[in-house]
């Protein structure tokens, strides 16, 4: 895959988080709030043409994921991605860029994501 970055162009920006909790239940119940959180933010926002746009069988991995299309002014603008599996969360919010193909986002983000499932604390 290959990015062309375009430096007069809007900026890039990424956040992520991985937590591992300690007991499934932890997990179970923080995954939601990560999406509801983030959606809610764009919500309050003082920019009233941000929505997030829910993708649904776009990509799904672990137990449970939800990924979205942000749109600014109607127009893509990047994905907002929560999934769990087992006691692992990931939170990842990409602006300023997005993929329009599920493909490109599975090779992406698949790695990232295996690696995460290899990771024991123990």
């Amino acid at each position: 895959m290959n990015y062309d970055y375009d430096p007069t162009d809007a900026s890039v920006y990424i956040t992520s988080s991985v937590s591992v909790e300690r007991k499934l239940s932890d997990a179970i119940a923080g995954y939601l709030p990560l999406r509801t959180a983030t959606r809610a933010g764009f919500m309050v926002s003082d920019k009233d043409d941000i929505d997030v746009e829910a993708l649904e069988v776009y990509f799904e991995w672990g137990d449970q994921s939800k990924i979205g299309l942000i749109r600014n002014a109607g127009e893509p603008h990047g994905h907002l991605f929560v999934t769990r599996q087992g006691k692992k969360v990931v939170f990842l919010l990409v602006s300023g860029v997005y993929f329009d193909d599920a493909v490109m986002w599975a090779e992406f983000i698949t790695p990232t994501l295996n690696s995460i499932s290899r990771y024991d604390p123990e």
